[in-house]
């Protein structure tokens, strides 16, 4: 599997940045990385593609849905490496 095409092709989500100090919507790839041979998105970057923690929805582990289309879409799921990150992971 070619990790690198695969992290190109990760959706972009909805996220919030000030642009000409106005906040505006904008739609970014969340923040990831290929480290020992696995792709990882992180958890700690603000752009609403995981969190662990779940304290603002109900106290549950939540990965954004869009990712989760996208793990099945490539033959794979997104387990938790850790509180900090989700790695992908083949079927």
């Amino acid at each position: 599997m070619n990790l690198e095409k695969l992290q190109q092709k990760l959706p972009k989500l909805l996220n919030m940045k000030f642009v000409d100090k106005k906040l505006v919507d904008v739609y970014e790839p969340p923040y990831s990385f290929i480290k020992d041979g696995n792709l990882y998105i992180s958890g700690e970057n603000g752009d609403d593609a995981c969190d662990y923690y779940g304290e603002f929805r109900g106290g549950y582990p939540y990965i954004n849905p869009a990712l989760l289309e996208f793990a099945e879409k490539n033959g794979g799921m997104f387990e938790w490496e850790n509180p900090a990150c989700i790695v992908f992971c083949k079927d």
